[in-house]
């Protein structure tokens, strides 16, 4: 009933703005450019609540055991040892509130778009000769899905489960929907061309990477061992990214409507 009363209040506000933007004049675009931006984030709401919570908690743990694989990979540590220091240091995030959270969100990220983007110019820069060998390469490792436009649909759709949790969190604190809608749309932008950087960047080094568990870590070190000392940290704040994100998103949403048992529940 909840959801349902929510759903026709945020209806009711949708109509109200495409009315007023019959007599908005010059604003008539600003009008429907907010009863669209509500629209939108409606349907992303209601989509995220047909997401078991369960999933939520199932991919920030496997963000956790990414962390103590990229550890053990680099320094050879016991894979518990990276874990353990992530689950800390979300843990004592996760007490903050949203606006820290996102701030720590939005320092992380430069040095990922950094990082992305350096591999992809080294990559730019040295192309295999035989780019049709590529292929074979590429087709002869295993994945769990197949065919690969099969894995690609699955990856996105598990990226978008990430970027939309936090993002309502977010978005949610935002009381300009137009502020919002922006910063949506830029944040869209940028992950798709992030995506295809990095997917060009590993298919170029297959060669390199196809046996790796943590393949950018593996390109870096390949590149240079000083390179690879920085980028395990940059991947290991990356992991941080997405598990802060998914654990923080989950624990406001197991606690909706009664935040004073936010910190328990998380």
């Amino acid at each position: 009933m909840l959801v349902i009363g929510y759903v026709v209040m945020r209806v009711a506000m949708v109509a109200q703005w495409l009315r007023a933007s019959g007599s908005a004049g010059d604003r008539r675009r600003t009008t429907r450019l907010y009863a669209a931006g509500i629209a939108v984030v409606q349907i992303l709401w209601l989509l995220w609540l047909l997401v078991p919570s369960g999933a939520a908690a199932t991919i920030g743990f496997v963000m956790l055991a990414g962390a103590g694989s990229n550890l053990q990979q680099q320094f050879g540590l016991p894979a518990w040892i990276g874990s353990a220091i992530m689950l800390v240091l979300v843990m004592v995030t996760g007490l903050l509130d949203v606006d820290r959270v996102s701030n720590i969100i939005s320092a992380v990220t430069p040095l990922i778009i950094i990082a992305v983007c350096a591999a992809f110019l080294w990559t730019l820069f040295h192309l295999p000769s035989d780019l049709s060998a590529l292929d074979h390469l590429a087709a002869a490792q295993e994945s769990p899905v197949s065919p690969w436009w099969v894995s690609a649909l699955n990856y996105n759709g598990l990226a978008l489960i990430l970027g939309v949790s936090m993002c309502l969190v977010i978005g949610g604190n935002n009381t300009d929907p137009r502020e919002a809608g922006w910063g949506g749309l830029a944040g869209g932008i940028l992950y798709t061309v992030m995506l295809i950087m990095a997917a060009v960047t590993l298919y170029a080094n297959i060669a390199v990477v196809g046996d790796s568990s943590v393949p950018m870590l593996k390109l870096s070190e390949h590149i240079h061992p000083v390179l690879a000392q920085i980028m395990v940290w940059i991947i290991f704040l990356m992991i941080y990214n997405t598990a802060i994100g998914m654990f923080y998103a989950l624990g406001r949403r197991l606690s909706a409507g009664r935040e004073q048992r936010y910190r328990p529940i998380f």
